[in-house]
C-alpha cells in the first residue's frame, strides 16, 4: 500500500511538471508569434504606403533572435521554413516585387500560427 502511494505521488509530480513546462513553452511561443505577427502586419501596412519606410532588416534581426529561443523546443524544419520566407521577403522587397512580398507575408503568418498550434499540448498532438 505504501509503495502504491509513492507511485501515485510520483505520477502526480511528473504530470504537474509536464503541464508546468507546457504552460511556460506555450507562453513563450504565444509571445514570439504575437511579436512577429505584429511586426509582419506593420511591414504589410507599410508595403501599401511606401517601400522606403519598410524596415525588413529589423524583421530579419528580430526573427533570428526569436528563432534561437524557439529552437530549444520547436521543430527546426518549421523554423527553417519561416527563415526561408523571411529571406525571400527581403529579396522581393529589394526588387520592388510587392505582390510576391505580400505572398511571403501571408506564408510567414501562416507558418508562425502553424508552429504555435503544433506545439500546444493537445491529445491530437500527442497521439
Amino acid at each position: 500500500m505504501k509503495r502504491f502511494k509513492r507511485e501515485i505521488i510520483t505520477l502526480i509530480v511528473i504530470i504537474v511538471f509536464i503541464v508546468g513546462i507546457d504552460l511556460i513553452t506555450d507562453k513563450i511561443m504565444k509571445n514570439v508569434v504575437d511579436d512577429m505577427v505584429n511586426l509582419i502586419e506593420d511591414i504589410e501596412r507599410k508595403i501599401g504606403e511606401n517601400l522606403e519606410d519598410v524596415k525588413i532588416d529589423d524583421l530579419k534581426k528580430v526573427w533570428h533572435e526569436k528563432e534561437v529561443m524557439l529552437a530549444y523546443f520547436s521543430e527546426h524544419d518549421e523554423l527553417e521554413k519561416v527563415t526561408v520566407e523571411v529571406t525571400e521577403l527581403k529579396s522581393n522587397m529589394e526588387n520592388d516585387m510587392k505582390e510576391e512580398a505580400k505572398g511571403n507575408i501571408d506564408k510567414i503568418k501562416f507558418l508562425l500560427k502553424h508552429i504555435e498550434e503544433k506545439e500546444k499540448l493537445k491529445l491530437k498532438n500527442i497521439f
